[in-house]
């Protein structure tokens, strides 16, 4: 039987593999729906080893949310609604509040890390031009 441990890692190795494949992809749907999967894939990692891993989960999961809602856009050849990217904006922000409040402290400046990059993916997502996307 295969380890929680064992597990994880290959989540989380899938993940890596389907982000790095993605970035070579030409659509920008295509480069957001890898990412999509990649973000699931890092989610379950998260999920998968227990329960006090899951403030990093849902952190994983609100962008997995994002980046299919984005998806659905892109796939039309149409840009987001700017109140999506405002939705996640607070979402990604709530996500790492309360992985500070399980926490029970802060652990200056880890804890702060979490939120800037999210708001660098929020950004690279939520253009069309893909180069923008690989670049974020």
């Amino acid at each position: 039987m295969i380890s929680a441990a064992t597990l994880s890692l290959i989540f989380g190795y899938t993940a890596t593999v389907i982000s790095i494949i993605g970035f070579q992809l030409k659509k920008q749907w295509q480069i957001i729906l890898s990412q999509c999967i990649s973000n699931l894939m890092v989610a379950l990692s998260y999920i998968v080893l227990d329960f006090s891993n899951m403030a990093g989960g849902i952190v994983c999961m609100v962008g997995a949310l994002h980046t299919f809602i984005n998806f659905l856009f892109f796939r039309k050849d149409r840009m987001p609604p700017k109140v999506i990217k405002y939705i996640f904006l607070i979402l990604y922000l709530s996500s790492a509040a309360f992985t500070i409040y399980l926490a029970g402290k802060v652990n200056f400046p880890y804890d702060f890390i979490p939120p800037v990059a999210s708001i660098f993916f929020l950004l690279g997502v939520s253009t069309k031009n893909p180069k923008t996307t690989r670049g974020l």
